[in-house]
């Protein structure tokens, strides 16, 4: 629900004697340097190429000038943030796309965010800042959480845990309602506002517990470094307190059969050799895996029954690597096919958060020896080259491809960009094999763009040739006053509009090339 201009005044009002006070910070600095003042001018002018060079050298986009005018402000407020109005108020609507994505502030429920809803020039932007805050928020609770997370470091505890030389500082109603072991001492103590721990226990088993009473989570590293408590200790600790509190899944236990386990090699090795686990025992051994509790239930089911219906992209990389630690070959060909399979769908949004981490993807790929990610890997980076390219981390990325080669000659390629290079090329040509247009890609790979807009039949009798650095001449549809090509223009990934989608399919291929060149130049690579 978008809120009323009277509550928009006030609350910029609290907004502003909170920021006076230090209670909250300024997202949106004063900002007079001479880079600002250039970037809200190329922010008016609709010149992308100008924003990009001037975001990538680390302008502030959240930033206002003297005036309290922003980016995308020219007649009145109109977007989402102070680097977002100007574009939004002129109808900017790739400017506004580009600059939420390179991290201006597009936050619901604050008064920017409201106030740049309530302005937008047209339902397209508005739709825009909407399907943008929603869909690229990593989580609808996200404030909420935020807020339960301050809590472990607040100043209005009402009751202290002791545990030896430690005090932990919480709150009654989280331990009650968490807790059921507190929910009746509280219960029939309210009082009370002081409890000594056990000092037989680790104190981090109880910092552990008490993150998962407040936050639901476990950290992969029980024992910190340097420490003279061990995994072990920890984990002992961790059982007797999820006993004792009475805590559902702090410890998870899996209760499995050896007949079944030694299916691993590893499991084999454990239970035949000469470990601790090998040995008879009154009780039961604990093994514990290195894995979240829903990765080793795909584990089991699959050593129990060889089915694995159950795997989701959400658990698929941690099974990948489990599977290669307990030398599950089978399951681990079977967690990369769910993968490549899964996490391979369609584009569809530009706006959608993506199902799966590439960089994560490529990594284990490279660690486990899994050629079949590293296809998948180079394949999903190709279709969507545009939204990766001009990242750090994706540069990066090329680097330690480069350097996976020991003695690199002047000569050799890089296998990760080669393979890049392959599918972007599939890319495009299967885009125009049905229209003929692949007729125009020579065997390098280039296309006509010029050519492409003909074929397509389509090219305005008032288009304008122009030329770029990077590519042929090109037809360019003339530009209205407003910075489109009037409704539902299409324009290439730097920001000039085209006569129609294959003319851009040529241009944006193109482009793309030649951001891989320009890449290759900074990164002083040989490719």
């Amino acid at each position: 629900m978008v809120m009323k201009k009277h509550e928009l005044e006030g609350t910029l009002a609290e907004e502003a004697l909170m920021i006076k006070a230090g209670k909250l910070r300024d997202e949106n600095p004063l900002d007079t340097s001479p880079e600002f003042h250039e970037f809200l001018q190329a922010c008016r002018l609709n010149d992308l190429r100008k924003c990009q060079e001037l975001i990538n050298l680390g302008v502030n986009i959240n930033g206002k000038d003297k005036f309290d005018y922003t980016p995308l402000i020219i007649v009145r407020f109109t977007s989402y943030t102070w680097a977002i109005k100007k574009a939004s108020l002129c109808g900017h609507y790739e400017l506004v796309q580009l600059l939420l994505e390179a991290g201006a502030l597009a936050e619901r429920d604050t008064f920017q965010g409201e106030r740049c809803i309530y302005n937008a020039l047209n339902d397209r932007i508005r739709n825009l800042l909407l399907k943008y805050d929603f869909s690229k928020s990593s989580d609808p609770y996200i404030y909420w959480s935020t807020h339960i997370s301050s809590l472990l470091n607040h100043s209005l505890a009402d009751i202290s845990l002791v545990a030896g030389s430690q005090s932990f500082d919480l709150h009654k109603f989280i331990l009650a309602s968490r807790t059921p072991y507190f929910r009746k001492k509280l219960e029939s103590q309210p009082e009370t506002v002081s409890w000594k721990l056990s000092p037989s226990i680790p104190v981090e088993a109880f910092r552990i517990a008490l993150r998962y009473v407040y936050l639901g989570t476990i950290p992969r590293d029980l024992a910190p470094q340097n420490s003279d408590v061990t995994e072990e200790d920890v984990l002992k600790g961790l059982d007797k307190i999820s006993k004792d509190l009475e805590i559902e899944r702090l410890s998870v236990l899996f209760p499995a059969h050896k007949a079944m386990l030694v299916r691993s090699e590893y499991f084999e090795k454990m239970f035949f050799g000469e470990f601790l686990e090998s040995q008879p025992g009154d009780t039961l051994r604990v093994v514990t895996v290195d894995t979240t509790p829903e990765t080793l239930e795909l584990i089991l089911t699959f050593l129990y029954t060889e089915s694995t219906d159950g795997i989701t992209l959400e658990h698929a990389l941690d099974l990948l690597y489990a599977a290669d630690m307990l030398f599950l070959d089978n399951l681990k060909s079977r967690a990369a096919a769910a993968i490549s399979t899964l996490g391979n769908g369609a584009v569809t949004d530009d706006s959608a958060v993506e199902p799966i981490n590439v960089y994560d993807v490529i990594h284990a790929a490279w660690d486990l020896n899994v050629q079949r990610l590293e296809e998948f890997s180079a394949r999903y980076l190709a279709y969507r080259l545009e939204d990766y390219i001009d990242e750090d981390e994706f540069q990066e990325l090329i680097r330690e491809s480069a350097n996976r080669l020991r003695s690199r000659e002047e000569t050799d390629t890089i296998e990760l960009l080669d393979d890049i290079r392959y599918y972007l090329s599939e890319r495009f040509r299967q885009r125009f094999e049905d229209t003929g247009l692949d007729e125009f890609m020579d065997e390098n790979g280039e296309i006509d763009a010029a050519a492409a807009a003909t074929i397509a039949g389509q090219a305005s009798p008032n288009g304008d040739a122009t030329a770029t650095e990077d590519g042929p001449e090109i037809l360019a549809a003339p530009v209205n006053e407003k910075g489109g090509n009037g409704d539902g223009a299409l324009r290439t990934i730097d920001g000039k509009a085209a006569e129609d989608e294959f003319a851009s399919d040529a241009i944006n291929y193109q482009l793309l090339l030649g951001k891989i060149d320009i890449m290759l130049d900074r990164l002083k690579l040989d490719a």
